[in-house]
């Protein structure tokens, strides 16, 4: 399972050097709880953390440091970018604008075909 332990240290300053500033989050896992309850909850509260409360401690966390609550992109893989998907009608559902940008790795992926038949 890809967790935060893999995540390169070079992509991460990559990221940093160039205005990101990358924030890990984890969710809880199915069956303990529904996935509703659960993981796009958790995923959800992290959004409205990003937005809402990320911006003030950024400074508090490095000087000169900042996060802008109008460009947030969550990015996952696997079941997280999964997740990641749900924020586009998730979070609107709760209140919250949805991620700036979505980008979802080996992520599963359901759409719906319509198959017609010709006669």
């Amino acid at each position: 399972m890809f967790t935060r332990k893999e995540v390169n240290l070079k992509q991460i300053k990559l990221l940093i050097d160039d205005g990101f500033l990358p924030v890990s989050c984890d969710y809880r896992f199915c069956p303990k709880l529904n996935i509703l309850d659960g993981p796009m909850n958790d995923v959800c509260e992290a959004l409205r953390w990003a937005r809402f409360q990320l911006p003030s401690l950024a400074s508090e966390i490095a000087p000169g440091l900042q996060a802008n609550s109008e460009k947030v992109v969550a990015v996952g893989w696997s079941t997280g970018g999964h997740l990641a998907m749900t924020l586009a009608y998730a979070a609107p559902q709760r209140g919250l604008k949805p991620p700036e940008a979505i980008l979802a790795l080996y992520a599963l992926q359901i759409t719906r075909t319509t198959v017609r038949r010709s006669h």
